[in-house]
């Protein structure tokens, strides 16, 4: 997931980690989306999360990885 990653691509990816459909209002996911979207925009992060990272992130917002 990178900085150009929007609420799609991130959804994709959980998906795939989570082995199960992801709903797209889910709030959970809204979340996320802002904190990674906050990492690479205010943060100044330009490498992409890695698998690690992102599990630590959807962990952090509800989602059990």
């Amino acid at each position: 997931i990178g900085k150009r990653s929007g609420k799609h691509g991130i959804r994709l990816r959980l998906q795939e980690m989570l082995g199960k459909p992801v709903e797209e209002e889910d709030p959970r996911l809204e979340q996320l989306v802002g904190i990674i979207r906050e990492k690479f925009v205010n943060g100044n992060r330009r490498m992409p999360l890695r698998d690690e990272e992102f599990r630590q992130l959807a962990r952090k917002v509800g989602f059990e990885v």
